[in-house]
């Protein structure tokens, strides 16, 4: 995302009252659950951000800003909003959040947002009906 480097996440978390877990090779998250953490990251509520392991740190960092935004986002999405929603507004807020200490997105992180967000493209109907993936791409 820049020049920076892996900020450190704990302390920016640490401002919103957020815990961050960093998943790596080999410690006990990955052997219990091993590739569901490779480029992928979570939270848990409003309080808790586990971090995967990246084949990129750019996708990392974007990441991490990413389930920040989950976290400190202030949107209800009461009614009729989709997934999808949802995750843009988390890159939205994490992306404003990332600024603020610098880290400003490449385009090859973006392409690899862009893929994240389109995997919830869709994501009811599939959950509900079984589509397939491909249905929903963006072309």
């Amino acid at each position: 995302m820049s020049n920076l480097g892996r900020p450190d996440y704990q302390q920016i978390a640490s401002n919103y009252g957020i815990t961050v877990h960093k998943v790596e090779v080999g410690d006990e998250t990955w052997n219990e659950s091993g590739s569901v953490h490779l480029n992928r990251s979570f939270c848990g509520g409003i309080d808790e951000i586990v971090i995967g392991v990246y084949e990129d740190i750019d996708w990392e960092i974007a990441s991490f800003f990413h389930e920040l935004g989950h976290c400190i986002t202030t949107n209800t999405f009461e009614g009729d909003y989709l997934k999808f929603h949802i995750e843009l507004d988390a890159w939205m807020v994490g992306l404003q959040e990332a600024y603020k200490y610098g880290y400003v997105i490449q385009p090859s992180t973006l392409k690899f947002m862009i893929e994240c967000l389109e995997s919830y493209i869709g994501w009811e109907e599939r959950e509900v009906r079984g589509y397939k993936n491909e249905k929903w791409r963006l072309h």
